[in-house]
């Protein structure tokens, strides 16, 4: 069955003006290999998007080889923090900001006041021989020092910023400034015990994210199997479970015994009291986002995608208000246009696996 464009965004109950009022930004902030305005059709940003930008007041940018921001004429930007900036702690035990920033989420203290409150930045990903040293092809001579100091430099930043005089800093001092990172201790919110325990250590490929109603912060843990590898079925009974790592994984797991099943998840961050907790109830993938929208009954809804090949796109329907602990997850069917759960009386086969 073939879908229109129109008949598709019907389907995810999105409306007209929600869509045409974020249509120009998007293009200037979508996840993408390449930054390239050109007219050929093949490239980011051709004919029609360069005209939407031109009607916005911007010129399209030349491709370039310089190794340096530019901007397109009009634009400014100065910088608010950089890898391993010291955010907050002690000079014996400092937090420093990560590594390959993402995502980036704001809340204002405020409402009324939106210059100033707390921003966070996802820290998705690293680079061995910048962060730790390590550039050996050989992944099992990777030492636990060189291990330890990979993990401090991923999951997500929290920096208190304010703007003066037109211009954005941090707030250097804050008791607001933390850092979640791969050997946090964070909650898993389960009805039952994942892999042995209720707790996660670490939150690590953090791509895209989202918000709240009620002004916490979704982090979404993206290709977590980089890093402990990921359970190639569910083992049952006694039976150890077979690990099949990745091509590119970074040999975390030889120095830290750390279940794959408590990666994958979204992770809600409360600012004010810097708790974090992984929110099972949203479903365990590769998660590309969490966008909220909060329904006409005051329970929340989450659009959310599996970023990898040939995967699916969910949304989950919370079953209280300002709360995401539980509720019913839906698979879209492009197909047939329809939301199915994912429950265990859904369908037969699910209660052979789980």
């Amino acid at each position: 069955m073939t879908k229109t464009r129109r008949e598709f965004l019907q389907f995810f109950g999105l409306s007209t003006l929600a869509i045409s009022s974020v249509s120009g930004m998007s293009l200037l902030t979508s996840c993408s290999h390449s930054n390239v305005l050109s007219d050929s059709p093949n490239v980011l940003g051709s004919s029609p998007n360069i005209t939407s930008l031109k009607n916005l007041g911007w010129s399209p940018i030349a491709p370039s080889l310089e190794d340096k921001l530019i901007l397109s004429e009009g634009l400014e930007y100065s910088v608010l923090a950089k890898w391993q900036d010291q955010i907050g702690g002690t000079a014996k035990s400092p937090l420093r900001f990560g590594t390959h920033a993402d995502f980036t989420s704001f809340i204002p203290f405020d409402a009324s006041n939106p210059s100033e409150g707390i921003l966070l930045v996802n820290h998705e990903y690293l680079k061995p021989l910048f962060v730790s040293g390590f550039a050996n092809d050989n992944i099992l001579k990777k030492t636990r020092a060189q291990v330890e100091a990979e993990i401090k430099t991923v999951g997500a930043s929290l920096l208190h910023i304010k703007k003066e005089n037109g211009k954005w800093s941090v707030v250097a001092d804050s008791k607001h400034n933390t850092r979640f990172d791969g050997s946090s201790p964070i909650p898993i919110i389960s009805q039952h015990p994942i892999a042995g325990s209720k707790i996660a250590f670490g939150t690590m490929a953090n791509c895209a994210g989202g918000k709240t109603p009620w002004n916490t912060f979704l982090t979404c843990e993206e290709n977590y199997d980089m890093y402990y590898g990921e359970w190639e079925k569910i083992p049952r009974g006694d039976a150890r479970p077979v690990v099949k790592y990745h091509a590119k994984d970074f040999g975390w797991y030889q120095h830290f015994d750390r279940p794959p099943l408590h990666y994958g998840w979204v992770v809600e961050i409360n600012p004010v009291t810097k708790k974090a907790k992984k929110i099972t109830a949203l479903g365990r993938f590769a998660h590309e986002g969490a966008t909220c929208i909060k329904a006409k009954d005051g329970r929340t809804v989450v659009y959310m995608g599996d970023d990898d090949t040939n995967e699916c796109i969910y949304k989950f329907i919370s079953a209280r208000a300002d709360s995401l602990e539980s509720g019913t997850l839906y698979v879209a069917n492009t197909e047939t246009g329809k939301w199915l759960p994912l429950t265990l009386d859904s369908h037969p086969d699910f209660k052979k696996v789980f």
